[in-house]
């Protein structure tokens, strides 16, 4: 028995007019996989694949909560890519972002992303009709590059951090919260993330 199916194709891909605007909302959100307990999918979805990919609430373990991380301009970076092997097709999760925390405090916790394995990033893509996506929601993204360059003339002294999710199966899932019919993903967001001074 496989563990990939292979689907009908229901929809047709036209030009939706929702175009995405360059680059991401200056404000994300990480945790790890290891700090979730539960999440829930939407329901009333008329398809359930789709429903599938759409991230209704997070259940957090007691005590964790969102980190937040705050890029500026095109500084952070969300990418997804295909790959296809024999022992089955990916697709690859990627993300980048730039630190503009310069303090011993930001230097320890980038180290501790070394090691990391289960990184997952909420991000938001610029432009009205932006969604909230989950990176490497699945199976967690591991660091793959780290660079700080003292000389370089956009960035000097920025730590650039790269990660990815090279397992990952599906594209990446929107997070949609809502209270009654009102999308209030970023409030909701905030709720769940560290509180601030």
């Amino acid at each position: 028995m496989s563990c990939v199916s292979v689907s009908a194709l229901t929809r047709d891909l036209v030009n939706s007019c929702q175009p995405n605007g360059q680059g991401l909302y200056e404000k994300m959100y990480v945790f790890t996989r290891d700090e979730l307990l539960s999440y829930t999918t939407d329901t009333s979805a008329t398809d359930p694949a789709v429903g599938a990919k759409i991230i209704t609430a997070l259940t957090l373990k007691t005590g964790k909560k969102l980190k937040r991380w705050e890029g500026y301009k095109l500084s952070a970076q969300g990418t997804q890519g295909f790959s296809a092997n024999d022992n089955g097709n990916s697709i690859t999760h990627g993300f980048r972002f730039m630190v503009f925390d310069n303090s011993p405090e930001a230097d320890a916790e980038i180290d501790k992303l070394t090691n990391r394995t289960d990184l997952v990033a909420i991000i938001k893509q610029q432009g009205e009709f932006g969604r909230w996506k989950l990176m490497g929601f699945s199976t967690g993204m591991s660091m793959t590059n780290l660079t700080n360059d003292s000389n370089d003339a956009n960035n000097p002294g920025q730590f650039t951090l790269e990660f990815q999710a090279a397992q990952e199966k599906e594209t990446a899932k929107t997070l949609r919260h809502k209270t009654a019919t009102l999308d209030d993903t970023a409030d909701y967001l905030e709720t769940l993330a560290t509180a601030t001074a």
